[in-house]
């Protein structure tokens, strides 16, 4: 088999890169050969080279109708690199890319077979649905929340649900829970609208005797003033809050985990699994979770984390007061089923060994 994996995002692209990096690491290269097809300046593209790997191919995936010339000559290319590596299955990750593959068909002789992973919870408009039902072979899911979503246009034979893997002996950590000081919190999903940590904050910020309890730590980009005060909206000066800025390193990321006590992702939007609450558990820190798309089918509630209502203070103030009175003893059996969840459901070997599978199915098909 010839495997062609594309990818539209040409700045950091966030889990979709965090995904084609994993199928590129754990592929089984006995079962077939990969190609990677990407803008030149993404995170993925520089990734692969660090990584040494050969096979990438420099190519923009816009699709927008007044680009129509671009649209035109990035389908002839990928017909062309479709033909000339007698690529099998071309793996689409985005909208764009998908489309882009779907004319090169159409209008310009490409053979090769289309899968589409749906990597957001976003909904579907009637001509993608067409899209997806109609000129895919396989549609992936990477949580049950998003099947269900779609489940009534996608059957059952034309779709596979394969959750998101990680690393999992990567990201484990001895983190001391000390029985003195504050409780860290700490989220590694971003600082992007729809991921609500400005929820938290607002819990804390409103109750200074709980925020006594707690510090917080969020990895990802420092959010502009005017955007903390529309988000916020209250004074936080008396909560103990660090933004890190932007960290990508798996490494420095770890060493902020060691010396947390629990994680949080509070999407509002968007989220399907999350990459980042599957590896906080791994690291050994039950996660606080909003109910919204598959993130509560991380958590165990009360067992490994919480799961809270999406955008819902009440709900995260309540969870945050139970957290505040647990023991030094509770929180570390929280902290132990998390990490036990994620050795036995997150392992990422598993999750491409399934996407291969997949792979050889629509291959024979």
């Amino acid at each position: 088999m010839n495997i062609l994996i594309t990818n539209f995002h040409t700045g950091n692209g966030g889990g979709h890169t965090t995904y084609i990096m994993n199928i590129v690491k754990y592929f089984n290269y006995n079962e077939g050969n990969l190609f990677i097809a990407c803008p030149p300046e993404s995170r993925l593209y520089k990734e692969l080279s660090n990584l040494g790997f050969d096979n990438i191919f420099s190519l923009f995936f816009f699709f927008k109708i007044k680009k129509l010339k671009q649209i035109i000559k990035t389908s002839k290319t990928l017909s062309r690199i479709s033909k000339e590596h007698k690529i099998d299955i071309i793996h689409t990750n985005g909208t764009s890319d998908n489309k882009i593959a779907i004319i090169a068909k159409l209008f310009f002789g490409m053979k090769s077979k289309l899968i589409y992973t749906k990597h957001n919870h976003y909904s579907v408009s009637l001509l993608s649905r067409i899209r997806l039902r109609r000129f895919n072979e396989k549609v992936i899911f990477v949580s049950d929340s998003t099947r269900n979503q779609c489940s009534y246009f996608i059957s059952d034979e034309h779709s596979v649900t394969i959750k998101n893997g990680i690393n999992i002996d990567k990201w484990r950590v001895e983190h001391p829970i000390t029985e003195r000081g504050k409780i860290i919190l700490i989220s590694s999903a971003g600082t992007a609208e729809h991921k609500g940590w400005h929820f938290l904050i607002r819990c804390l910020a409103k109750d200074k005797e709980l925020s006594d309890k707690f510090s917080v730590k969020i990895i990802g980009r420092i959010p502009h003033k005017k955007d903390m005060e529309k988000l916020i909206g209250i004074t936080f000066s008396h909560v103990n809050v660090e933004f890190t800025g932007y960290i990508n390193d798996d490494k420095t990321i770890i060493n902020y985990m060691k010396n947390a006590s629990v994680g949080f992702v509070l999407s509002t939007d968007c989220e399907t699994i999350s990459f980042s609450c599957r590896e906080m558990m791994a690291c050994g820190l039950p996660v606080i979770v909003s109910d919204f798309g598959g993130l509560p089918e991380n958590i165990d509630h009360d067992v490994n984390g919480w799961i809270t209502r999406a955008g819902n203070e009440a709900s995260i103030h309540n969870t945050l007061k139970s957290i505040a009175s647990l023991s030094f003893q509770e929180l570390k059996e929280f902290s132990k089923k998390a990490r036990e969840k994620a050795v036995n459901e997150f392992d990422v070997e598993e999750m491409v060994s399934e996407t291969i599978d997949t792979y050889k199915s629509v291959y024979n098909f």
